[in-house]
């Protein structure tokens, strides 16, 4: 145990984002299952007493979107760095603290300020545009989305809501103070943001 609590070396075959979020997910589980027994049980319970078996489903699926979201968020540091070549070394884990993860980086070599802070940036950043994407796609064609579906997004982006947010120790925190020191990295910022969505989308492809 270290001060961020245990470090896991990242295995060698975890290569890319969509393994990296299904290795930290295999980690939440491991270290975290004796909460995740807890929160079932009050789920149930509650759902007994007020006789709405529902509730006590929905609790249980609300939950484990809220840990999906925390692995998607590391994962989009991941995925993010590797624009930057910059290699994903390790996860700095809390058991039994509610978002308690942190990815750390390779120390091989200096990361360029600039590079470091979007990648910090990307973690929050890129499941709150990605949820807005899709409930936008939605309300434009006119889809039916009822109260459970609203409930569901909003514990996937609650996590990254919290951790944009300037408060001590999140990743906005440290993004709005680099920001404040130079007020022109936000175009940079933002600009890194799109090209990342451009390599992802495939149409880097299309323009060749």
């Amino acid at each position: 145990m270290v001060s961020r609590g245990l470090i896991i070396k990242k295995p060698k075959s975890v290569n890319n984002g969509f393994k990296f979020m299904l290795w930290v997910m295999y980690l939440i589980y491991r270290y975290h299952y004796p909460v995740m027994f807890l929160e079932v049980f009050l789920f149930f319970i509650v759902g007994f007493l007020s006789n709405k078996f529902t509730f006590f489903i929905g609790g249980v699926i609300a939950m484990q979107i809220f840990y999906f979201s925390i692995a998607f968020h590391e994962a989009c540091h991941m995925s993010f760095a590797k624009l930057f070549n910059v290699n994903t070394e390790s996860i700095s884990y809390k058991p039994y603290t509610v978002a308690g993860i942190r990815t750390n980086f390779s120390t091989e070599r200096t990361i360029a300020a600039d590079d470091l802070f979007a990648i910090i940036f990307a973690g929050p950043f890129i499941p709150i545009f990605l949820t807005m994407l899709v409930m936008i796609v939605c309300l434009s064609l006119k889809l039916s989305i009822d109260a459970g579906i609203f409930v569901f997004g909003g514990m996937f982006m609650y996590i990254n809501i919290i951790s944009l947010l300037p408060y001590k120790g999140t990743d906005g925190q440290r993004v709005y103070a680099y920001i404040k020191n130079k007020p022109s990295y936000i175009k940079t910022l933002f600009f890194s943001m799109g090209f990342y969505f451009y390599m992802r989308s495939g149409l880097k492809k299309l323009f060749k």
